[in-house]
């Protein structure tokens, strides 16, 4: 796969753990990752950078995964 047609993937998730290892495998799949430690975060890169796919945790401190999703869902072209 080129880089013109890597998929963008964020990965949202509280944990570096599981960030690190759910990026590792999607990265090894030939798709451009981006990562996001909580909801704010999350948001603010979608905005600039737009994501094909979102792996998004649902327990989250301060701004849960449903909350992150229906904000996601409102921004123009995601």
């Amino acid at each position: 796969m080129s880089q013109s047609q890597q998929s963008i993937v964020l990965v949202v998730d509280d944990s570096p753990m599981i960030t690190r290892v759910v990026s590792a495998v999607i990265s090894a799949m030939g798709h451009k990752v981006i990562e996001a430690s909580n909801g704010a975060s999350a948001l603010a890169t979608a905005e600039t950078l737009p994501p094909d796919l979102v792996f998004l945790d649902l327990h989250m401190p301060e701004m849960n995964g449903l909350q992150v999703l229906k904000r996601l869902r409102a921004i123009p072209g995601i």
